[in-house]
């Protein structure tokens, strides 16, 4: 993941890179006037790998001072790609994040009701709202 134009503690229009170093995703489910809402809660620890500076010059990882400007880059930076797959996966008609055996194995008897309601089951994903929310930990050695 590398974040670009960061401005902050002696970091002028930087660029960094960070590793994904593990995960943990919640899932909840609702319903509202029979739709499903699926929300995903990501929290993401991540470990930056490299620091450029606009001019080139490659900054010491050890020097880099984590701060709000950070972590609030790159929690939008993941939410954005992550954003940009789901739309990816709609226009395709491709369950890849499992939503449907989610919902079936969740909310069994409402899904079921929602997807008797629609005129083509296999667009069922493009009725689904699905929401995102990211928080990042940035790890430092």
């Amino acid at each position: 993941i590398t974040i670009n134009n960061i401005s902050t503690q002696g970091l002028e229009n930087a660029q960094i890179t960070f590793r994904l170093e593990n995960k943990k995703i919640l899932t909840m489910i609702d319903f509202r006037n029979n739709k499903p809402i699926v929300e995903y809660d990501m929290t993401l620890n991540v470990n930056p790998i490299e620091i450029v500076q606009e001019d080139k010059k490659r900054i010491s990882l050890q020097e880099l001072m984590i701060d709000d400007v950070i972590n609030q880059k790159i929690n939008n930076e993941i939410k954005k790609y992550v954003s940009v797959a789901l739309q990816k996966l709609r226009e395709q008609k491709t369950d890849l994040i499992n939503v449907y055996e989610v919902l079936y194995t969740k909310a069994n008897k409402k899904f079921m009701k929602f997807l008797q309601s629609l005129n083509d089951m296999k667009d069922f994903l493009s009725y689904v709202q699905i929401k995102i929310k990211v928080s990042s930990k940035i790890m430092t050695n």
